[in-house]
């Protein structure tokens, strides 16, 4: 009859029963006794086994009742305890869009309660209260033995149920599920049971199966690039495709040396460690040309490119490489030519200078003086290499254009008659239909046309003023006439640095350019420059 009855409760039953039996006999035995010590006469005796009889029955239905009373409490206690755990979990789970469920193994066959959201998830009716067959038969195919499975540990072994698996939408298709729930072994005569959560996890499985997808045609394109790509994460290069081991001499099956310096010369394996962990803490990101080994230990260039991302969840570093060893020689063979090519231009320029030279030999050493002076301001100015050294071109070549000067007034022992400085004059427009077809990467022939020209418009050929003049003209300007003052001149002795100097202080400004200026006094003055012999 108590077959079916929880283990708890058949307990209660017993211990009520228990207390009934050891109330009941001790009244007997205690009345029986006072009822001989105290009762005379037969007719005494009879009336007070009644009034036993009568005693007994009130006192034992007060004892049950007491009890009884007691049980019901602690049985309300507990319910309304269970509610409050009921309802705080039905906000919890609400919340976070959760559904509820039970598994109650019946007589006959399994039988789950779901909550709304529960029964909305799964897709099923009747108040949320279906058999487990028909709930297992919702689920996918592909899922459905092994959520079985699982279920049948759980509930075996009284442990935890975790599972995701897809189930059947009612309007078509497939909806992805995830549950957690711990089972409770029913004890002799109780059935097993389990309470879980469920939720909605088909966004995230989507997203998943998304990235999945594209990793794998991410996948499918490193696979097939015609570039080195490897993947550098802790520390250790995670990946490499297939071109990077053809690069470095592997065959696709054997183990790349997840080192990222290894391959790596052993004068260069500490320069490239420091690159690397500046890339990882995202300074910089400019390629590098790096000194490599094959497997076999031969060198060669390799030229890489970083760029910050992401691999199998965690962030790493995707390096992009090229062996450049042939484009690299080339590079070589291109700058050495280039050298030459800059040597004979050079010497062409100083040939040049030297035919000016030899018509008027009192100015000998002017013109590279000038244009060694003008690259050195320039310099001091914070002007870029490139120009510099336009500048020191075009100071050796200012003065070309007095090859088309008569000889005997370049070396006229006194001062030059106002004919003859016109004459002297024109040297700056004839440098410059010299030298503009000239094809230099600097202005030079623009330079040697405006060397004579001044901020205030007093200068020749034309009479430029400030911003018309070339920042180049301007500083040549200067230098010219602090060479030309410092050094000897057939109608006079040379005047002397601190002349010069002087002289440029004075029209600082004016005359000449105030920033030129400046930087010429700071080389004397400061850094103790002198004028090449």
């Amino acid at each position: 009859m108590a077959k079916n009855v929880p283990e708890p409760h058949r307990r209660a039953a017993l211990r009520i029963s228990l207390y009934y039996v050891a109330a009941g006999v001790g009244w007997i035995l205690l009345s029986d006794l006072l009822l001989v010590r105290y009762a005379a006469q037969l007719d005494a005796i009879a009336y007070g086994g009644v009034t036993k009889g009568v005693l007994f029955i009130l006192v034992t239905a007060a004892f049950l009742y007491v009890l009884l009373i007691r049980r019901a409490r602690i049985i309300e206690r507990h319910e309304q305890e269970i509610a409050v755990e009921h309802e705080r979990l039905g906000v919890a789970t609400a919340g976070a869009a959760l559904g509820i469920w039970e598994w109650r193994d019946g007589p006959d066959a399994a039988n789950v309660v779901c909550s709304p959201r529960c029964a909305e998830l799964i897709g099923i009716g009747n108040g949320g209260n279906a058999p487990a067959e028909s709930i297992l038969a919702r689920i996918h195919p592909d899922d459905r033995q092994a959520v079985a499975t699982l279920l049948r540990k759980a509930l075996r072994e009284g442990s935890e149920f975790r599972a995701e698996f897809r189930v059947a939408r009612p309007e078509g298709g497939w909806r992805w599920l995830r549950s957690v729930a711990r089972a409770t072994r029913g004890g002799p005569g109780e059935s097993a049971r389990m309470v879980g959560v469920i939720e909605d996890i088909d966004e995230r499985k989507r997203a998943e199966q998304a990235l999945a997808q594209n990793e794998a045609r991410l996948r499918a394109v490193l696979e097939q690039s015609f570039s080195a790509i490897f993947v550098i994460k802790d520390g250790r290069v995670v990946y490499v495709n297939p071109r990077t081991r053809a690069i470095f001499g592997y065959r696709p099956e054997e183990p790349f040396d997840p080192d990222p310096v290894a391959h790596v010369v052993a004068n260069e394996r500490e320069r490239v460690a420091e690159i690397i962990a500046r890339w990882m803490h995202g300074e910089g990101s400019g390629p590098i040309t790096v000194q490599a080994l094959r497997k076999d230990g031969t060198p060669f260039t390799l030229g890489a490119h970083p760029a910050l991302g992401t691999y199998e969840g965690r962030p790493a570093l995707i390096v992009v490489a090229q062996d450049i060893t042939e484009r690299a020689r080339a590079e070589e063979e291109i700058r050495r030519h280039l050298e030459r090519l800059e040597q004979a231009m050079r010497g062409t320029v100083a040939v040049i200078g030297t035919i000016g030279e030899l018509r008027d030999p009192y100015t000998h050493g002017h013109e590279r003086r000038v244009g060694e002076l003008a690259a050195a301001m320039a310099a001091e100015m914070g002007i870029d290499a490139g120009r510099v050294e336009g500048l020191r071109i075009a100071g050796y070549l200012h003065d070309v254009g007095k090859i088309g000067v008569p000889a005997e007034i370049l070396v006229k022992p006194t001062r030059l008659s106002r004919p003859e400085f016109e004459l002297v004059k024109e040297h700056a427009q004839k440098g410059y239909e010299i030298l503009r077809n000239v094809q230099f990467p600097w202005p030079v022939a623009q330079v040697a046309w405006e060397h004579h020209e001044r901020l205030d418009g007093s200068g020749y050929p034309r009479g430029l003023k400030a911003g018309e003049i070339s920042l180049e003209a301007r500083i040549l300007a200067v230098a010219d006439t602090v060479e030309a003052m410092a050094s000897h001149r057939p109608y006079r002795p040379a005047l002397g640095i601190e002349a010069a100097l002087a002289e440029i202080e004075k029209h600082r400004g004016i005359t000449y350019d105030a920033d030129a200026v400046d930087a010429c006094l700071r080389l004397f003055r400061e850094k103790g420059y002198v004028l090449p012999p």
